[in-house]
């Protein structure tokens, strides 16, 4: 199976170059901020309740639904 170069390109331009665990607040809850060859700053948070759960899936729906 080929990629597209299209393709490729994005996949090296999404490269995280450097993962880090830290915490955001003194005592929190550690998260997982990373950054990219491109430039792009990402954070990955772990979900503390079902209510988080329930309020991203809602707002992704939404977001979805408003970009179609």
């Amino acid at each position: 199976m080929s990629i597209p170069e299209a393709e490729k390109r994005k996949l090296i331009a999404n490269l995280n170059i450097r993962l880090t665990k830290v915490s955001l607040v003194s005592g929190g809850r550690d998260v997982l901020v990373y950054t990219t060859i491109s430039g792009a700053v990402g954070a990955l948070v772990p979900f503390a309740s079902t209510d988080d759960v329930e309020f991203m899936t809602t707002l992704e729906m939404v977001c979805f639904s408003s970009t179609l």
